[in-house]
């Protein structure tokens, strides 16, 4: 089993990115974004504890992530990309 690159957790969200994707948990539901279909990661404004992942078919995921981690998050996503066009 292969350990996430970044990992954090708000009130009943948990979400981790891995090589080749993202899990998100909210209670008893659960989402498994592979990274090639990731289109873009948005912060959201300041005081928000929000990121939202859309993919390329253009759904969109607003996680609830603590607002130190939001940057973090979008950082650890993009460098997962990036490292999974490389290999």
């Amino acid at each position: 089993m292969d350990e996430p690159i970044f990992q954090t957790k708000y009130l009943a969200s948990k979400v981790r990115v891995y090589e080749d994707r993202v899990e998100w948990r909210m209670l008893l539901k659960r989402d498994v974004i592979p990274l090639n279909q990731i289109a873009s990661v948005e912060v959201s404004m300041p005081m928000y504890t929000k990121v939202t992942i859309e993919t390329t078919g253009g759904k969109r995921f607003d996680i609830p992530v603590p607002m130190s981690k939001k940057k973090a998050l979008q950082e650890a996503i993009v460098k997962a990309q990036q490292n999974l066009k490389k290999s």
